[in-house]
């Protein structure tokens, strides 16, 4: 009973990352559902089954980051909150707690693929927990430079929203195709942007990670590139809130990057640390495509 404390909870959401990350992986499966709306109607709770294997698997990925990297977070202000979560759950809970998320998603993606007669969700369920787990463990993608943003994006787009899509839609459209390059876009920029508020910490600590080579200014310029590409993406496919979105997006990197512009590198670090949120910057890009797509659409 004692696990079951306030203390321990708290922790437990921690060491999953819940705050900072339930809210745009929902908006990640709206905008699939958006996507697809039109489809099979009979599939919604399939959808939900599908979510939460989404979920859980991911969750595992971040107690397998938080577990591997307890040491380095320690000394980076920003994540000693993650160390402290793992200490106070155990290592041996932590790992417990790793296995239940592993082995319920897996059965979740596994349900849907009895339910539809298609092997591509099992399939995109274990390609996300073998990814997950790589990303902190040997290959360990978190210090194979670009490929690290490839895989974390590509498996947001590829296991995420394209499956849901397809699930209710059936078929492959070119809007399922172009919207996906949209949030390959505007994903991979978010996700380079918060590994870049880790640079200094991650240098000093010995990492090697994309933004420890390119640099925090190079890492927000191409952020911001990224972006307005999804804008221009998306203003072709006539989906014009998002555009509207995106470029404001944008625009908010590159007043960022005249910050960090002339700045030592731990000032970069910091600068990028106090005006950027994945958590909140995630949930505004992808929740303006889902209710773009779910109402006007």
């Amino acid at each position: 009973m004692a696990f079951l404390s306030r203390r321990n909870g708290r922790a437990f959401v921690t060491i999953n990352r819940l705050e900072a990350t339930v809210g745009y992986n929902l908006a990640y499966l709206c905008i699939g559902v958006g996507l697809g709306a039109g489809g099979e109607p009979t599939l919604p709770l399939v959808v939900v089954w599908y979510g939460l294997g989404v979920f859980l698997v991911k969750m595992h990925a971040s107690v397998a980051d938080a577990v591997h990297d307890r040491r380095v977070d320690a000394d980076n202000p920003e994540k000693s909150l993650i160390a402290s979560a793992v200490d106070t759950i155990g290592i041996r809970r932590a790992w417990s707690i790793m296995t239940a998320e592993l082995v319920v998603g897996l059965f979740l993606f596994g349900y849907v693929s009895v339910l539809t007669g298609e092997l591509l969700y099992l399939t995109a369920g274990a390609v996300l927990a073998l990814l997950g787990f790589w990303y902190s463990y040997p290959p360990r993608f978190k210090e194979r430079g670009i490929l690290n943003h490839l895989v974390t994006t590509g498996t947001d787009v590829g296991v995420v929203v394209f499956p849901v899509a397809y699930l209710l839609a059936g078929e492959v459209t070119t809007q399922i195709l172009v919207v996906c390059l949209v949030v390959f876009c505007y994903s991979f920029a978010y996700h380079l942007l918060h590994q870049a508020a880790d640079t200094y910490y991650d240098r000093r600590a010995g990492l090697s990670t994309f933004t420890t080579q390119i640099g925090v200014r190079n890492a927000v310029g191409l952020s911001a590139l990224l972006t307005i590409l999804g804008a221009l993406l998306s203003a072709i496919i006539g989906l014009m809130l998002t555009a509207l979105m995106l470029t404001g997006a944008a625009g908010c990197y590159g007043w960022l990057f005249n910050l960090v512009c002339d700045e030592q590198p731990q000032h970069q670090t910091a600068i990028v640390s106090e005006w950027f949120s994945i958590a909140w910057v995630a949930v505004a890009l992808n929740a303006t495509l889902a209710v773009e797509l779910l109402v006007w659409q």
